[in-house]
C-alpha cells in the first residue's frame, strides 16, 4: 500500500448501525510482511440471549498492477460465508470499495483525517 497513508492503531468507533447507537473497538495493524492491513472491529456491547455482538476481521491490500485496493472481510453476523472481494480506488483521503453481489452492488468507504 502507498506508504503516505498512516493506517495502524486503535480507535473507538461510534455512530448508528441500522438505526441503533453503536460503539465498537477497532484495532488496525500491518501483517504479512507489511503487504496487508488487518482491521479487527468488535462491538463493545455485551452478548444477550437474543443478540451476538458484531465482530469483523478485514484484510486490505493494494495491487500495483491494477492501481487499486482489495478488501475481503469476515463477520460474526454473516451466517453464510460469501466469497466476495471488494475493490476500491483512492480519491484524496478516502477509498471507496465496491462489492459485486448477485442482488446488486454494495458500497463502503474508508475515510481518514490525516
Amino acid at each position: 500500500m502507498p506508504s503516505s497513508i498512516i493506517w495502524w492503531g486503535n480507535w473507538k468507533l461510534t455512530g448508528n448501525v441500522m438505526g441503533r447507537a453503536a460503539e465498537h473497538s477497532v484495532a488496525v495493524e500491518w501483517v504479512l510482511n507489511h503487504q496487508f492491513l488487518r482491521v479487527h472491529e468488535k462491538d463493545n456491547a455485551p452478548a444477550t440471549n437474543d443478540r451476538v455482538p458484531y465482530e469483523a476481521m478485514i484484510m486490505v491490500g493494494y495491487d500495483n498492477t491494477s492501481d487499486r485496493y482489495s478488501l475481503i472481510g469476515m463477520t460474526s453476523s454473516a451466517g453464510v460465508f460469501r466469497k466476495t472481494l471488494g475493490y476500491g480506488t483512492r480519491s484524496g483521503d478516502e477509498i471507496r470499495f465496491v462489492f459485486e453481489y448477485p442482488d446488486g452492488p454494495f458500497h463502503t468507504t474508508f475515510r481518514w483525517n490525516p
